[in-house]
């Protein structure tokens, strides 16, 4: 004898039909201006972690060491900059 729970899975149809993704109408100008957006983001921050790599190295020939947290905060930039990028994908 099944459990009710075994009894009701296999009763259950599994195989549903899903209809296709599609975008709503008027969305392909909306998608343009933020990727456009996210890749203007993501050069200001390859630009931002270039210019923090300098400052650190100035920085340590002089004794400043202040360019470490500006080699950090575009990284996390970036982070989430990408994880962005990923729900936007799933949305579209």
């Amino acid at each position: 004898m099944m459990p009710f729970t075994q009894q009701l899975i296999t009763l259950l149809p599994l195989d549903v039909d899903q209809p296709p993704a599609r975008k709503p109408p008027g969305m392909d100008g909306i998608l343009l201006i933020v990727s456009w957006i996210f890749w203007a983001a993501g050069a200001a921050c390859l630009v931002a972690m270039a210019f923090g790599v300098m400052q650190f190295v100035f920085g340590e020939r002089h004794g400043t060491f202040d360019g470490f947290k500006k080699i950090i905060f575009p990284l996390i930039g970036a982070a989430v900059l990408a994880s962005a990028g990923t729900l936007i994908n799933a949305v579209s």
